[in-house]
């Protein structure tokens, strides 16, 4: 597709990812502690905070996105984790943590959800005024979530989360669409210590998935699912 071609619309929507993307990478450098002043090492009795968790979620449909809105939509999620923390390459003096998430998913997906025109073949579309998909499928999802912890000397502390991510589903979700899709989640949460070493927390997100590979997202056959999902989970330092 020409770039020359895309909507206003379409523009909008790829300058905010890519600011997105630009603020993940821009807070926090996988570690290098870049620009950060202070040792390199961590200090006397310190250790490298690692955890490795589960969590499950539910979610139904809520349209911000997405061209259309697809009532209709829910789904649930298990998921496990590997986390990290890591420096971040600009500090600012704020005493926030800063961590990485790398995090597999199953997820169910169901519900009857509308479909326009150009999402259906042509005979069907002349065939009725109203089209619309059953969903029940299984998609596994690979995410890479980046986390600010805020408070992070309380046994109680509020935090926000940015990832993306692909997702694969068992069949296609429309005519035309393909098995692959292109993931996004935001939201925040609570993380609460039981002890030391185990935590519990709960997270409330937005989850939105793009099915047809679009690059710009300006393709009218992509189908764009989002939903509000609240997730429970914990996890385990070692």
């Amino acid at each position: 597709m020409n770039i020359v071609d895309m909507d206003s619309r379409g523009w909008i929507k790829t300058v905010f990812v890519l600011f997105v993307i630009t603020v993940m990478m821009w807070s926090g450098g996988m570690g290098t502690g870049v620009l950060q002043a202070g040792p390199e090492n961590p200090a006397e009795g310190e250790t490298e905070k690692r955890w490795i968790g589960l969590n499950g979620s539910w979610g139904r449909s809520q349209h911000i996105w997405s061209d259309r809105e697809y009532y209709g939509y829910r789904n649930s999620q298990f998921g496990i984790f590997y986390e990290w923390e890591t420096k971040p390459m600009f500090n600012l003096g704020l005493n926030i943590e800063h961590t990485y998430r790398a995090e597999f998913r199953i997820a169910n997906l169901w519900g009857t959800i509308p479909l326009s025109d150009d999402q259906v073949s042509d005979e069907e579309a002349a065939r009725t005024d109203e089209h619309r998909t059953t969903l029940d499928h299984q998609q596994v999802v690979f995410l890479g979530i980046r986390r600010w912890v805020f408070l992070p000397d309380s046994s109680i502390r509020p935090n926000l989360h940015l990832g993306f991510g692909m997702s694969f589903t068992d069949e296609l979700l429309i005519e035309g669409g393909t098995l692959y899709a292109f993931n996004f989640t935001g939201g925040g949460g609570v993380d609460i210590d039981l002890s030391d070493r185990w935590t519990i927390f709960t997270e409330v997100s937005w989850e939105h998935f793009s099915n047809g590979g679009q690059m710009y997202l300006t393709n009218n056959r992509v189908i764009g699912p989002e939903s509000i999902n609240t997730r429970f989970g914990f996890r385990y330092r070692y």
